[in-house]
C-alpha cells in the first residue's frame, strides 16, 4: 500500500485530502509541523509528502523541510502545496528538492487531488 504524509497547519483541507486519499486505498498520515512529521518518518517509510509551504503556527517553512527529508526518504516523492503564488516560490521549493509545485485552489477536487498524486507515483526514483 501506498503511504502518503501529509505536513499542513490546515486542518479542514488536510481532513479533506485524507478522506479522499483513503477512498482511494491510500495509507495516509497527518501532522501539522516538523517534530510530529519526524517522529513518524522515523516509524514508517513514506512514498510521498504533500508539504504546505508555509506551516503557520510553527513559524516553519515547508521549503526547510525539504533537504531533511529527502535526506531521510531519498526515494519520497515531495509535493510542496501552497495558496501563495509569489515570484521565487515555486523556484525555491525546486531548488530545494520538491519534485511537484502546486497551488492548493488547483486541487479543489478529488480528482485534481488523485492526478497529483498519479503525477508523483509516476515519477523516477531519483531526482
Amino acid at each position: 500500500m501506498i503511504k502518503i504524509l501529509i505536513i499542513d497547519d490546515d486542518t479542514t483541507l488536510s481532513q479533506i485530502y485524507i478522506s479522499v486519499l483513503k477512498r482511494n486505498g491510500y495509507n495516509v498520515t497527518y501532522t501539522q509541523n516538523s517534530t510530529e512529521a519526524y517522529a513518524k518518518i522515523e516509524k514508517n517509510d513514506f512514498s510521498i509528502v504533500l508539504l504546505d509551504y508555509n506551516l503557520t503556527p510553527s513559524k516553519e517553512l515547508g521549503v526547510d523541510l525539504i533537504k531533511p527529508l529527502k535526506k531521510m526518504m531519498p526515494n519520497c516523492k515531495i509535493a510542496i502545496l501552497t495558496n501563495h503564488n509569489e515570484k521565487g516560490l515555486e523556484k525555491r521549493a525546486l531548488n530545494n528538492g520538491a519534485d511537484i509545485f502546486q497551488i492548493k485552489i488547483n486541487m479543489a477536487s478529488a480528482d485534481l487531488l488523485l492526478a497529483l498524486i498519479d503525477k508523483l507515483l509516476k515519477l523516477p526514483s531519483t531526482r
